[in-house]
């Protein structure tokens, strides 16, 4: 990623009257303002938040100097979006810090826990920089929860864990230190122009793997879908005891099958059932970092990878836990291919 140099302009913002750079949105970023566009209430579905409890004494503003110093090494939080010359461009404003919303909730966990659900149902508007908000609860002397929440758009899960990592290195270190090395300053928009200019890479592998493959997923069993997306979804929490997850990991790590092979091939089996389809397709999410020069690198790097699933009858449970672990492997080697373009 070397030498990366995107289509740059400079514009004046219109509300601070202050020069802005403008650069090419990546493909992810632009299917996120169009999904925003479509359905403004998919806003809580992409919404990236942390929550984090500090214990001790806290210097609120050491954490808000260390956050400001966070956005001024990060463009992408300094960044907005608006249509330019009929594309959609990032904008990156030379400040746009974001003062900390601080709040006092002594000893009412269900308050609290309100608090933090309402800060993270909060919406977005992503033509107006900076897109990320920070929420510090004093919920005893020495006790706070820092919440973090992002728009996707500008983040991914790894990227709110390097967020959170370089807060804390800012917090902690003095105010001329660097927060990261030279070598991982790869700025996001420079990972744009070069995901844009080399998006065909990958698309022979694509091409043959998903040759013939259903584009429906038939499940009849299941109630029908309502006329307008809800995004209302819910988790359901697997435990293991200790000794049983490590007994999986060594069941098969000696044949080479992962355990999110092994989960995802789980997965597969039951929508194989569901849908009495042998050959089905599975969205699987990549963090698309294979690459050294992105593994420090804030941003929405991460893809969706298109898993395609193939059963047969005769196969032992062996050789389809192998066969997935080979198609999962291949996924991943491919993943920086985007979607709309497989």
């Amino acid at each position: 990623l070397i030498g990366l140099v995107g289509s740059e302009m400079c514009i004046r913002d219109s509300v601070n009257s202050y020069p802005v750079a403008a650069f090419p949105a990546s493909q992810g970023q632009e299917q996120l303002w169009f999904l925003n566009e479509l359905n403004p209430n998919s806003q809580l579905a992409y919404t990236m938040a942390v929550r984090v409890s500090i214990k001790g004494k806290l210097d609120t503003l050491q954490l808000q100097r260390a956050v400001n110093r966070v956005v001024a090494a990060q463009e992408i939080f300094r960044t907005s979006f608006r249509y330019i010359n009929g594309e959609l461009s990032q904008l990156i404003s030379p400040s746009a810090t974001q003062p900390i919303h601080k709040v006092d909730c002594i000893n009412d966990s269900h308050a609290l826990q309100r608090l933090i659900n309402m800060e993270v149902r909060r919406g977005w508007s992503l033509t107006t920089a900076p897109i990320y908000r920070l929420l510090l609860i004093r919920a005893g002397e020495e006790n706070h929860e820092l919440i973090i929440c992002t728009h996707h758009i500008v983040c991914d899960g790894i990227s709110l864990q390097l967020l959170l990592k370089q807060i804390v290195t800012a917090y902690q270190t003095p105010q001329d230190s660097p927060i990261v090395d030279d070598e991982q300053r790869l700025q996001f928009v420079d990972y744009a122009a070069w995901s844009k200019q080399h998006a065909h890479l990958g698309m022979d592998y694509w091409q043959a793997q998903l040759a013939d493959a259903p584009t429906v997923l038939d499940i009849t069993s299941l109630p029908s879908r309502a006329e307008q997306q809800t995004f209302a979804g819910a988790r359901i929490p697997l435990s293991f005891l200790k000794d049983e997850w490590q007994a999986l990991r060594h069941t098969f790590a000696h044949q080479g099958i992962s355990t999110a092979s092994v989960f995802l091939a789980a997965y597969g089996v039951v929508l194989h059932r569901l849908a009495e389809q042998a050959d089905i397709l599975i969205g699987v999410p990549t963090s698309n970092r294979l690459r050294s020069e992105l593994a420090q690198m804030i941003g929405y790097v991460s893809n969706i990878g298109v898993f395609r699933s193939r059963y047969v009858d005769c196969q032992s449970v062996t050789q389809y836990l192998q066969g997935v672990q080979q198609t999962l492997s291949n996924l991943i080697e491919h993943g920086e291919t985007p979607l709309l373009d497989v």
